[in-house]
Formats: structure tokens, C-alpha cells, sequence
């Protein structure tokens, strides 16, 4: 597999126990059935042009405490998202600024990790990079894409250590803090399907600047 690139997600596993997989539909402490969450349809593998591009992370949650503790220092981060020539990976790369240090992420994602509604793990390679210096990272999970708004990007990664919510808008579209404040609600709604705990997200500011 090709050396794909990036992820907040790397990151917060490298600091996270392991844990049993998670499962859309499962319990973990909440009585959701699949109806009764109202789980919006996930993104065919053929219907990936919404995704790609440049986004900024709005708003995210994982169930992990520590986890989150990394969530409160992050200032700012962006994804570019690129269908390679293969049309059958993507590269992913993330840029995060956090309060004392910048760290970039490097992921191939192949279509075997996408739209995975069995959420089946398969392992990928990844490489992190923390103030200039390139480590590598490998893990096994899911990626799953879910339809939300124009210009919004919703993904849910299933892996060995974790579920992480992430939501982001559009490179462009992403400093109208007041108006995106309207979509928390299903943010959070999408958090509880999972039984994940969402009192402390990861909320962007809107004024965070490019790196």
C-alpha cells in the first residue's frame, strides 16, 4: 500500500488505550437503534467528489479521555483530501496546530478502508510528522463518509483504539462560526449514535489562521 498522508485521528491514537472495537448500532450505554438515530446514508465508493479538496475541521469528538484532552489543545486543523491516479486510494493529509507544537499527518486510505457499513478493520500505513521531524505510524480501521451539507464533510473512523466524529467545511466556508453553530445539534445527535460522549467537542473558533 502506498504511503498515504495524514490524520488528527494518529494522533489521538498514539495516546489512547487500546479499546474493543465500536460499532454503528452498538450500545455502549445508549438504547439508539439505527432508526431511532436517524444515521445519515454513508457516501457510495463511486460518489467520493464531495470529499475531496481542502477542509477545515469545525467540530469532533472521540471516546477516549485522553483523546479529548488532545482535542482542548488543538488550535486549528485542515485536511487536503486527493483521489491518486489508481482511483482507488486517497491520499489524506492533515495539519494540525496545537498550543505548544505542529503536527502533520500522512495516510494512504484504500477503498477497502471506505464505506465500510460492517465496519471491518484492515490495517493502513501512515507517517506523522511532529515539528519536522517524520515518524511512522500504522493502525487498522474503517473510514466511513456520511452525506451532510454542501460544502461539510463528515467522517466517522472505526479503529482498534477508538470512534472519532469528525466534521469539517469547506476551505472558504468554514469562518461563519454563528452559522455553523446550527449544525451542532446533529453533530452531537450523530456522537450519541455512537455513544460517544460530546460535552467537551473540539469546536473551531472561526479565527484560527492558516500554517
Amino acid at each position: 500500500m502506498k504511503v498515504l498522508k495524514g490524520a488528527l485521528l494518529l494522533l489521538l491514537l498514539a495516546v489512547a488505550n487500546a479499546k474493543p472495537d465500536h460499532h454503528l448500532g452498538h450500545d455502549h450505554g445508549h438504547d439508539h437503534g439505527h432508526d431511532q438515530c436517524h444515521v445519515p446514508k454513508m457516501l457510495a465508493r463511486d460518489n467520493l467528489q464531495p470529499v475531496l479538496g481542502d477542509w477545515v475541521l469545525v467540530w469532533a469528538v472521540s471516546d477516549h479521555q485522553e483523546s479529548q484532552d488532545i482535542l482542548r489543545t488543538l488550535s486549528s486543523s485542515r485536511v487536503e483530501m486527493r483521489l491518486q491516479e489508481d482511483n482507488q486510494t486517497l491520499m489524506f493529509i492533515e495539519r494540525n496546530r496545537l498550543s505548544d507544537k505542529f503536527i502533520n499527518y500522512y495516510i494512504n486510505i484504500s477503498m477497502d478502508l471506505l464505506h465500510n457499513p460492517r465496519q471491518a478493520l484492515h490495517p493502513f500505513k501512515g507517517k506523522m510528522e511532529v515539528d519536522g521531524v517524520l515518524v511512522s505510524n500504522n493502525e487498522t480501521g474503517s473510514v466511513n463518509f456520511y452525506e451532510t451539507c454542501p460544502n461539510c464533510m463528515r467522517i466517522v473512523f472505526n479503529m482498534s483504539r477508538g470512534v472519532f466524529v469528525l466534521n469539517y467545511r469547506k476551505e472558504g466556508h468554514h469562518q461563519d462560526v454563528d452559522h455553523m453553530k446550527a449544525d451542532h445539534d446533529n453533530h452531537r445527535k450523530m456522537a450519541e449514535c455512537l455513544g460517544i460522549e460530546h460535552d467537551q467537542p473540539y469546536i473551531y473558533d472561526g479565527v484560527a489562521g492558516k500554517y
